[in-house]
């Protein structure tokens, strides 16, 4: 309750963040594995709702997060 951010890849927590108004960041290294064994209802390019990153170097060159 008290994080102002959200880094995941696929878990559903990202909508308590979202309806909270709270950042939310995806990190989905392994999108096209994911896609291939478990699907999505919603396609993960366009329709999420915060960033997206599918390369560690890149979220943290971002400075989005402090490591």
């Amino acid at each position: 309750m008290s994080a102002n951010l959200l880094i995941t890849d696929y878990s559903s927590v990202a909508w308590d963040f979202f309806y909270q108004k709270k950042t939310v960041i995806f990190y989905q290294f392994d999108r096209e594995i994911y896609l291939k064994n478990h699907g999505s209802y919603m396609n993960l390019e366009t329709e999420l709702f915060g960033r997206n990153f599918m390369d560690l170097h890149l979220l943290l060159e971002e400075n989005v997060i402090m490591v």
